[in-house]
């Protein structure tokens, strides 16, 4: 156990050593990093996300409680927010982001419940962290089939569960 863990944090060590490396080493623009200074985070060369993050808080603020409602705001920052939780203030304000946390928190509690060691779980785990990831930075969290396919998988794994 303590051997497989050792060998399980060299190889994350290992395999994250070398993502960085090569991302750098094929970086010829320098953007891959271009972002952290030493100052901190600077977001002047993020492909021109500080624009459209400027044009989203500046929306938010004009209706930070119930938001512009969905697909309403499209034409107030003329792009999609790239990021999702500044899309979701956009469509329903605060309200609209606390219930999200909330849902959120229910589908991990439910998915930490009914988490069966010998079943495809881990991969669904896996699998929902990639659209989380994008969804930091790009996309609109309507189109991204990954995200809706877990959040299905768990509630139905749920449903199957408590019908046990």
């Amino acid at each position: 156990p303590l051997v497989n863990k050792i060998i399980i944090i060299g190889m994350v060590a290992t395999g994250s050593i070398t993502f960085i490396t090569t991302a750098i080493s094929l970086d010829d623009t320098g953007r891959t990093f271009s972002y952290i200074t030493a100052d901190g985070l600077d977001l002047n060369n993020t492909s021109g996300r500080e624009d459209v993050y400027k044009s989203d808080i500046n929306t938010i603020k004009n209706s930070p409680i119930i938001g512009y409602g969905l697909f309403n705001y499209y034409h107030l920052v003329n792009n999609i927010p790239h990021n999702i939780i500044m899309e979701i203030l956009l469509i329903s304000g605060v309200i609209g982001l606390s219930i999200s946390i909330v849902i959120c928190y229910f589908l991990f509690k439910k998915y930490v419940k009914n988490f069966e060691e010998n079943s495809p779980d881990r991969l669904v785990g896996y699998i929902f962290l990639y659209p989380i990831t994008m969804l930091m930075f790009s996309s609109n969290f309507l189109i991204v089939s990954e995200l809706w396919f877990v959040i299905f998988y768990v509630l139905a794994k749920y449903k199957e569960r408590r019908n046990v």
